[in-house]
């Protein structure tokens, strides 16, 4: 993959002490980082949009995502904001808190014909801790809220293969117009969870959100999805709603400020000789034109150098994504690792024979498979490579404002 020379970004949200966080988050925070997600109509970053045909459609609206899904012959429909929990993530999502506000229109219960999953979670099978968890596709594990073709809302716990638990049934249809939907619980453990509507306690209780019958390994939480999924019926009547947000945690979001305190940094590579290229016999290029991600016409090691990183020691990083600017077309197979260089205040890069492979690495690693590039100029976003951040600026040492750099391999 091929990316202009000097336009890499860094951007980083960090929340700057855990002191902001609940003291139950606290006790979750030592075996598992926390973890925030939010969707909205003016920053989709780290979400992704999904429909299962030409029918149903994703659109941004003016007060959130207009979803639309059904009116043709399908085994099923679904128009979806999906946030995926990256792999190697360091973190088993197991419990869990969403949060969505949702606009039913006016016309909802005429269109509506089918049951479907208005939110849920998943968990589909990928890798975590260098571990694979989660399960096929034929056999996941699902926590949903549910609205079924009587037109009143559940809290189910079902597989592909059928309903496990029912939590929850509502005794009446729920009026049309804008809702907020809110659950949290765990799959893992025995917990309290909850359900609740417009902030009002629908249902309650202790049970661990998963049956005896499921395997330990599936036991863990891998997406949250918001939207109309898995309407099997609605093959005569299209059928929409609109998401006006979506928000995710591993922490009881009520039980702190609605939003952890964060400061947004954006970062770009100063100049040529900050973004460099390693060859298979260790010789750095500095000052190419472009970078190619990994290969040009052997292996070679990418090394990227942010100066004047304005974090504090031990911040809390929340998200950070390196952007790159596409200055050719490309397209095949690319497995990249993304790791950071273990040190204090990254010195710049010189000529030296391996000057960047040769740099003490962050245990901490990312994997990113991009999909083709296809369009010139296109900004591609790598998954999220807090993990690393966090390594970075927790070492003794660290001081705002000092240098850090990125190594990809391949």
């Amino acid at each position: 993959m091929k990316t202009t020379h000097p336009i890499a970004s860094l951007t980083l949200a960090f929340a700057m002490t855990f002191a902001a966080f609940s003291s139950a988050l606290a006790a979750r925070a030592s075996t598992q980082a926390p973890i925030y997600e939010r969707l909205t109509v003016t920053d989709p970053s780290g979400w992704d949009f999904e429909t299962s045909g030409a029918v149903e459609s994703v659109t941004a609206a003016g007060n959130g995502w207009a979803m639309q899904a059904g009116g043709d012959v399908a085994l099923t429909h679904y128009a979806r904001a999906k946030y995926k929990l990256p792999e190697n993530a360091n973190t088993t999502f197991t419990y869990f808190y969403m949060r969505a506000v949702v606009v039913l229109p006016a016309d909802f219960y005429t269109q509506h014909k089918a049951g479907f999953r208005l939110l849920n979670t998943d968990n589909y099978q990928t890798t975590l801790n260098g571990a694979t968890v989660g399960a096929l596709n034929a056999d996941e594990l699902r926590v949903s809220i549910y609205m079924n073709s009587d037109h009143r809302i559940r809290v189910l716990v079902d597989h592909e293969n059928g309903i496990k638990l029912e939590l929850y049934a509502a005794p009446n249809i729920l009026p049309t117009g804008e809702h907020t939907f809110e659950f949290s619980g765990d799959v893992a453990n025995n917990a309290p969870w909850f359900f609740k509507i417009d902030g009002v306690t629908a249902a309650s209780g202790v049970e661990r959100l998963s049956t005896d019958d499921m395997a330990n390994s599936e036991r863990v939480i891998t997406r949250f999805v918001a939207g109309i999924d898995g309407a099997a019926d609605q093959d005569q009547n299209a059928m929409s709603v609109t998401v006006k947000s979506f928000e995710v945690a591993n922490y009881d979001l009520t039980n702190i400020p609605p939003v952890p305190p964060v400061t947004k940094i954006n970062i770009r590579v100063a100049n040529g000789r900050n973004d460099v290229e390693e060859d298979a016999r260790g010789k750095v290029y500095i000052g190419s034109s472009d970078l190619e991600l990994v290969y040009d016409a052997n292996l070679q090691t990418v090394g990227i150098r942010f100066l004047r990183v304005n974090i504090p020691n031990g911040a809390v990083i929340a998200k950070a994504n390196l952007i790159f600017k596409v200055d050719e077309a490309s397209a095949g197979a690319v497995r990249l690792k993304i790791q950071g260089e273990a040190n204090i205040n990254a010195p710049v890069f010189t000529i030296a024979n391996r000057n960047v492979s040769s740099r003490m690495r962050t245990a901490k690693a990312v994997f990113w498979s991009p999909l083709a590039w296809s369009a010139v100029g296109a900004n591609q976003s790598t998954p999220n490579i807090a993990p690393i951040i966090q390594e970075i600026v927790n070492q003794s040492g660290w001081t705002a404002g000092n240098a850090l750099v990125i190594i990809i391999t391949g």
